[in-house]
């Protein structure tokens, strides 16, 4: 009878260390869950009435906010645009590149791209369960689209040298975007990715119901810092797109387009609902600077 209260001390014992120790292997992690989201949050700034980060980008965040924003390319443009005007014949070229000097350098940004599959797609195959991720310039040779704000359309009639007439649609708005200073190593590529068609190609593994939940919520995180262009040497500039109508494609465009010359450094893969990361493709290396974490 000893022997059997003994033993079942003795297990008792033991189950209540087992439990112990499991409880505090599940307070370990939630405080690491907590810890992350606490991270993930700090990644977030309000600005006017949505989101978005006003810090410099903490590239060891291993995910990211619900419904992430990045930064604003349109406050950064107007920002810069109205910092460092356009030289102007009364200032030298070396007072010039000085005074573009003085702030933007050791910022990191970090811009998404959603919404958007003339520059970002993205195709699953369950036999090898491979998630393949395609992301390139939509406007031309090192550009990328970030933002549309779209003007309300109208509408015209007209007639051609024949007379044959018909109602053409006009189209206007506003284009914001970055401009790649290190295209070349964004061409370069290594075993998980390739460079075709004005594209790189992004390949990694998800399970099926990963790649369905992450290709109806696809985004892309674009990091880089500011960066100017060597001829002529600025921070941004504007361009016009303009496309005219035919009988065939009755459609008028006219767009400004604004653009920030940047240096990109990595391409993150995530899904845009949620803040999940799944891929992170590194473009340059990239020496963290701890004072410019947040």
């Amino acid at each position: 009878m000893k022997k059997i209260l003994l033993i079942i001390f003795v297990v008792a014992i033991v189950a209540g260390c087992l439990t112990t120790q499991g409880v505090s292997i599940a307070d370990e992690r939630i405080k690491i869950s907590k810890k992350e989201q606490a991270k993930a949050k700090r990644l977030l700034s309000k600005d006017g009435n949505q989101n978005y980060v006003t810090k410099s980008f903490d590239t060891t965040a291993i995910s990211l906010p619900a419904n992430y924003l990045g930064h604003d390319i349109v406050a950064l443009y107007n920002r810069l645009a109205k910092t460092f005007p356009p030289k102007d014949e009364f200032e030298s070229t070396e007072a010039y590149k000085e005074r573009l000097e003085v702030s933007y350098s050791q910022d990191m940004f970090a811009f998404v791209i959603k919404d958007n599959y003339s520059v970002l797609d993205a195709s699953y195959d369950a036999d090898t369960n491979n998630m393949l991720v395609k992301i390139g310039d939509s406007m031309g040779d090192k550009v990328f689209e970030i933002k549309l704000i779209k003007d309300r359309p109208k509408e015209y009639v007209a007639t051609n040298k024949f007379g044959a007439q018909t109602i053409v649609t006009e189209k206007s708005g506003k284009i914001y975007g970055v401009c790649l200073a290190n295209f070349n190593s964004f061409r370069d590529t290594g075993p998980q990715q390739r460079y075709s068609d004005k594209q790189r190609e992004i390949t990694f593994k998800l399970s099926p119901e990963e790649a369905r939940g992450l290709k109806n919520n696809l985004a892309s995180l674009l990091v880089c810092k500011v960066k100017s262009s060597e001829n002529p040497t600025k921070y941004s500039f504007e361009t016009d797109s303009n496309a005219r109508a035919t009988m065939s494609i009755p459609i008028e465009a006219h767009y400004k387009n604004y653009f920030v010359n940047i240096e990109l450094y990595e391409i993150w893969i995530f899904n845009g609902k949620t803040g999940v990361v799944y891929a992170k493709d590194i473009i340059m290396p990239l020496s963290i600077d701890k004072d410019s974490r947040i």
